[in-house]
């Protein structure tokens, strides 16, 4: 019970890995549709490989931003294919 506030930070830390970047990019690229689906779900998966490498190995302060960061790739390859697929959609039209 003496450490409590370190155990709500534990607590959302893999939300925060999976959730961040999906939620921040939806909001600031104003682009709701189901075309994002796929970088969303990949954004979640690799955060959440992010983040049990980074409980298993201990990386220091970098540990932090593993998360973060695979679920940045994630989202850029998930919004790559959904642009090409766009672009051959719009193309067959």
């Amino acid at each position: 019970s003496s450490n409590i506030f370190g155990w709500m930070i534990a607590s959302y830390e893999l939300a925060v890995g999976c959730l961040f970047v999906p939620l921040v990019s939806a909001v600031f690229l104003k682009e709701r549709c189901k075309n994002l689906l796929l970088a969303a779900k990949l954004s979640c998966i690799l955060g959440c490989i992010g983040f049990v490498e980074a409980k298993i190995f201990s990386h220091g302060t970098l540990g932090l931003f593993i998360p973060l960061l695979l679920s940045l790739v994630g989202y850029a390859i998930g919004l790559a294919v959904a642009r090409k697929r766009q672009q051959m959609d719009s193309q067959i039209a």
